[in-house]
């Protein structure tokens, strides 16, 4: 890829994908963290040098003290420094790099740790699949609410449509949410505080009203493909 962007792209600096330095050094250096334990804070000490002298320095003193050399990776790791290390890059501008950099971030925290579930229902569980630990920690707290919080009362009830009020006891009902699901071509639901379309996660309402009502068929797929998807794996469990 490198070779590629050079002939393409003369002008530019290909850098190397955090996301995958990550990855691989979950892979690559997980000997080392288990036999020096000190060795994950000196690492990240060097990974995050503010200076070339740092970097420099930091890299020697950890190739003598827990005997690098025969590690392949991250040898070459330090061979492709201008690639990827932050004293480095620093006269070279990168329109994208604080958004992706948080994007990778939240990846890379989704794969290598364990989420906690707040209940056994197997829509938490599957939400805890689909989501980025960011988004589910959102999903979570709606979750919480909808099943220890929420009442709801049925305004009106047809075939092809069913509408609730959905709300916590000690607030007036007034104040609380429409939810109306509508089963007129396919099962839709909306909810009149419209978190799932301002954030693409159900809402606390909905999430109480799915619980009562399992609807057992297409109820996610009311706003894309993608989001059909997602929905319907989460929904109908």
């Amino acid at each position: 890829m490198g070779n590629a962007i050079r002939k393409v792209f003369p002008n530019t600096r290909h850098r190397f994908c955090s996301w995958h330095i990550r990855k691989h050094e979950t892979e690559q250096l997980r000997s080392y963290v288990s036999r020096y334990s000190d060795f994950q804070e000196t690492h990240m000490k060097w990974v995050n040098s503010d200076t070339v002298e740092q970097f420099e320095a930091t890299w020697e003193d950890m190739r003598i003290k827990y005997e690098l050399e025969n590690n392949c990776w991250l040898s070459d790791m330090y061979n492709q420094r201008i690639h990827w290390a932050k004293p480095f890059s620093k006269d070279i501008f990168f329109a994208v790099e604080s958004r992706r950099a948080a994007e990778e971030d939240e990846d890379f925290k989704t794969m290598n740790s364990r989420l906690v579930l707040s209940s056994v229902y197997p829509i938490e569980a599957k939400a805890c699949q689909i989501y980025t630990r960011k988004m589910f920690d959102t999903f979570k707290k709606e979750w919480t609410e909808a099943i220890t919080n929420l009442t709801h009362e049925t305004i009106t009830k047809t075939t092809e449509e069913s509408t609730y009020r959905v709300g916590q006891l000690d607030v007036d009902n007034k104040y609380w949410r429409i939810v109306t699901f509508c089963s007129l071509n396919q099962v839709s639901i909306t909810c009149s505080c419209f978190m799932y379309e301002a954030n693409g996660i159900l809402c606390q309402h909905s999430l109480r009203m799915n619980r009562c009502k399992r609807h057992n068929d297409e109820m996610g797929g009311f706003y894309g493909q993608k989001k059909k998807k997602m929905l319907h794996d989460i929904c109908f469990v």
